[in-house]
């Protein structure tokens, strides 16, 4: 088999292919269908976002004091650092 026929064989074969494709794409129902009317859908979390709080609480989580009002341990490790001991 020479280079000729090779090339001529591969030639042959891309341009089968393309033909193909072209009138797959001409022929299929892709392009005769209506795009479909994505506005009219509800969203369920665009609605929720707007009607309600937040979905994620960003406040800080903060641990509530005790009854005696004592300092948190990182309260007192700051005060030993403040007085130098």
């Amino acid at each position: 088999m020479t280079k000729e026929n090779k090339l001529a064989l591969l030639v042959g074969f891309v341009v089968i292919l393309v033909v193909g494709i072209l009138l797959s794409d001409h022929f299929s129902l892709a392009r005769h269908q209506k795009p479909a009317d994505l506005l009219a859908v509800n969203d369920p979390l665009v609605e929720s976002a707007a009607a309600s709080a937040p979905l994620i609480d960003l406040a800080p989580n903060v641990p509530a004091r005790t009854a005696s009002n004592s300092p948190t341990a990182w309260e007192k490790l700051a005060s030993v650092h403040r007085s130098g001991l």
